[in-house]
């Protein structure tokens, strides 16, 4: 396991059950007993929390969604993935590289982001019921780091999770868009899950549940 200034990093498929993560500043993160609560001026309680499936875990983030985007990649590699918003694609809210998934939000503001982890792919099927639009995808990390991050945020700064190379599926899931404030599109409750999970495979983009705000 990778060791960070303040112990041993997580890593993606690693054996979580007894651990818990806290995200310390942007970037940071180490890893506790579960024992342990952190709170700031800003933030009290649990910044991180365990879900029931067995070796998962979940971080809670606030990201700014800068042109309605928010996304994941190996920081190994610089892909630009400009060319491929379309008109299909912005309507699938979601678009992919070989290491770089991004995905659509709702607003161009901060957003709520659960980034949870799982030791293996997920029951979907439950996953995807409560959502509104519900998108997977998959990439290749090669670095043995995944970054979460904002268009307009300092990558090196962004959330960051030690993994094993390999192939990772990934699912996201927006919720209560029907929140958004109609005129201004700057208010609303809505909120995003980020799921990660190591994969045999990688699988083409697919649209699970799609959004029709009509």
């Amino acid at each position: 396991m990778r060791q960070g200034r303040d112990g041993p990093l997580p890593e993606v498929g690693a054996d979580l059950e007894h651990f818990r993560i806290v995200l310390i500043a942007p970037g940071s993160f180490f890893l506790l007993q579960t024992t342990i609560w952190a709170s700031s001026a800003n933030m009290g309680g649990p910044l991180c929390e365990f879900i029931p499936e067995p070796k998962a875990f979940m971080t809670k983030l606030e990201i700014m969604a800068d042109y309605f985007q928010i996304y994941v990649c190996d920081p190994a590699y610089n892909e630009d993935w400009s060319a491929l918003w379309t008109e299909h694609s912005v309507d699938d809210r979601v678009v992919a590289l070989a290491h770089t998934v991004v995905f659509g939000t709702g607003r161009n503001m901060p957003v709520p982001v659960d980034v949870v982890v799982h030791k293996q792919k997920p029951d979907l099927t439950a996953l995807v019921a409560p959502a509104d639009h519900a998108v997977v995808a998959s990439l290749s990390c090669c670095s043995g780091q995944l970054k979460v991050s904002g268009c307009s945020d300092y990558l090196p700064d962004a959330f960051t999770l030690a993994s094993s190379p390999g192939r990772y599926g990934v699912a996201f899931l927006s919720f209560d868009l029907g929140t958004i404030d109609p005129v201004g599109g700057l208010d609303g409750n809505d909120r995003y899950a980020l799921h990660l999970w190591p994969a045999a495979t990688l699988s083409e983009i697919t649209v699970l549940k799609r959004w029709n705000a009509s």
